[in-house]
């Protein structure tokens, strides 16, 4: 489903960071990621369900995960000060920012529920840039002590962020902020040796889907 450029995992041993991990497209990343050999660190709401996926991924592809359970919707400090104590010390070369939210049912605008409409912004935005500041100076360090790597951050848009998007504007607006932000933080990290780049979703069947679509 997805391919990677070996330098991120050179030498193995080294770590991938993952949000939205339990299910669907932040799964697979988790399983495929895994398979060519770097270590998981898997961050989603459920830890029941990370427990799982971990004790998955040890028996199959025999790499070693960490598991941080983090409810994105709060947007609490001690969400992002979890995942700086899970990954101090480790050799991270990837970010995938895959936890998004849209709505529930397609509604217009003047009729989203303000919770909703919070929740979108801040799971879609705030939390992926404030994780993205977590997690990058690790990669740095990591790149510091091995010229031959290089980083990468992933994070996940949306074809409703190509194209705006009427019934799922907030959803559509978070998108297309994501695209503006990837591309400048591209320029400013491709000097440091991290490839930043916007996978752009379209119809996929997952947790986030819903029934009425």
């Amino acid at each position: 489903m997805f391919t990677f450029e070996i330098e991120f995992i050179h030498d193995n041993g080294n770590w991938a960071v993952i949000t939205g991990a339990s299910d669907g497209i932040g799964k697979e990343y988790a399983l495929q990621l895994a398979k060519k050999g770097l270590n998981i660190v898997l961050v989603s709401r459920t830890l029941s369900k990370l427990e799982l996926l971990a004790t998955d991924i040890e028996t199959k592809y025999k790499v070693s995960t960490k598991i941080v359970a983090f409810d994105a919707s709060t947007d609490s400090p001690e969400n992002y000060e979890s995942i700086a104590k899970a990954i101090n010390g480790l050799p991270v070369t990837v970010l995938i920012n895959n936890v998004g939210q849209s709505h529930s049912i397609p509604v217009s605008f003047l009729e989203t529920p303000e919770k909703e409409m919070h929740d979108i912004l801040t799971i879609n935005n705030t939390v992926t840039l404030k994780v993205t500041r977590v997690v990058t100076p690790f990669i740095l360090e990591t790149l510091e002590k091995d010229k031959k790597l290089r980083g990468l951050i992933l994070s996940m848009g949306s074809f409703s962020g190509i194209f705006p998007s009427p019934l799922l504007a907030t959803y559509s607006g978070s998108k297309f902020f994501l695209q503006g932000w990837s591309a400048a933080l591209a320029g400013e990290l491709k000097p440091k040796r991290i490839d930043v780049e916007l996978m752009l979703s379209y119809l996929v069947t997952s947790a986030m889907s819903k029934k009425c679509w």
